[in-house]
């Protein structure tokens, strides 16, 4: 009785287990993910908030470019990656810094110092530096070094609906996989224009030098226009979705489904593995029992059939003596019918015949008379 209840009880709690995970994966593919509002999202850089942006990869290292660093960047083949920005500006001294990095390793490989036109300012990187003061004076644009960061990069597939949002795909798919890649970036700066670009790695850099110009075929990931006053926020500009796009408002809920779902699901796929392997042992088993059992059965049967219901099979001497006498005539007859006359018939044919030869004389004899 006691056996019959626990099991009984643990037999509702697995019900309820996945009554509550089936409600929650209804919840996670319902989910809406609308695109978020652009202006709201360099509001968030502007006030200091880590934003978080993925890239289209095929539109920022095209497979038609074989530059090894580009190549090395579509390592994985994956569709988009994933980089954070943030945004830190000190009034008091009118200090400026970008921080940029991947998703992978947020804000913490690569950092740039952004200040204001007319307080010394400077760009400070581990492999570029550049003067922004100075930006009034040159007409000459400059452009760093490949920088290689460790990026996030993700797809839309897997545990993802086809609906969802590029970005909240990506996110939710590296969430799975935990995939990087090593990717080359440049800054280029336009003093000019004062104008402060991140921009992808690209055999145009290579092939313009001295120019570096616009290049025709991409675009930078972000922009930092610089409107001249001491101490003021650049103006930041993203490229347009769906080339790049932030996660929605609802991405966290989304986020916070899928890891409530993703441990009880591989929870429950184990056990139905496990039971599944042990039901599939037994059933081998006893499709084994019973082919050897209707194998014993067999034997058995045919053992006492042999024993208790066999035909007789005994042959008497009368038998024998029978079959003997029959055997010795017909030889008999055979031997004198090959030396009588050729115009003598003789039924060669009739092997159990008895008749004797005088017989067959006689008979002739008749005929002729």
């Amino acid at each position: 009785m006691f056996l019959q209840r626990a099991l009984c009880r643990l037999f509702k709690l697995v019900v309820y287990i996945i009554a509550i995970w089936l409600i929650v994966a209804v919840l996670y593919l319902a989910t809406p993910s609308p695109l978020p509002n652009e202006s709201s999202i360099i509001t968030s850089l502007n006030n200091g908030k880590t934003v978080t942006r993925v890239f289209d990869l095929r539109k920022f290292f095209p497979h038609s470019d074989y530059t090894p660093s580009v190549r090395q960047s579509r390592q994985h083949d994956r569709w988009s990656f994933i980089m954070q920005f943030q945004f830190l500006h000190d009034p008091t001294t009118r200090s400026q810094m970008l921080m940029f990095g991947g998703g992978y390793d947020p804000l913490d490989k690569i950092n740039a110092i952004l200040e204001g036109p007319t307080s010394k300012p400077t760009i400070q990187i581990p492999y570029h530096n550049i003067s922004l003061d100075e930006l009034d004076n040159k007409t000459e644009t400059n452009i760093s070094p490949a920088i290689e960061i460790e990026i996030a990069v993700g797809d839309m597939d897997g545990l993802v609906p086809p609906y969802v949002a590029n970005a909240d795909a990506t996110l939710l798919y590296w969430w799975t996989t935990h995939e990087a890649n090593t990717m080359s970036f440049r800054i280029r700066t336009v003093p000019e224009q004062k104008i402060v670009e991140i921009w992808p790695d690209s055999y145009f850099w290579y092939d313009n030098e001295k120019k570096y110009p616009t290049p025709p075929s991409l675009k930078p990931l972000i922009t930092m226009e610089f409107n001249g006053d001491a101490g003021s926020p650049p103006k930041f500009t993203f490229p347009p979705p769906p080339t790049s796009s932030s996660p929605s408002i609802l991405y966290p809920i989304r986020l916070g489904l899928l890891l409530f779902l993703l441990p009880l699901g591989a929870i429950g796929f184990l056990l139905f593995v496990t039971f599944s392997g042990i039901f599939h042992g037994l059933f081998i088993l006893l499709t084994r029992i019973a082919a050897f059992g209707g194998l014993c059965i067999t034997v058995y049967g045919v053992y006492w059939w042999i024993k208790h219901e066999r035909p007789r099979m005994s042959v008497s001497l009368t038998d024998v003596r029978d079959v003997l006498d029959t055997t010795l005539d017909n030889v008999r007859m055979r031997s004198e019918a090959a030396t009588r006359e050729p115009t003598q018939v003789v039924d060669l044919e009739a092997q159990n015949a008895t008749v004797s030869v005088e017989t067959v004389i006689e008979k002739e004899g008749k005929d002729q008379t």
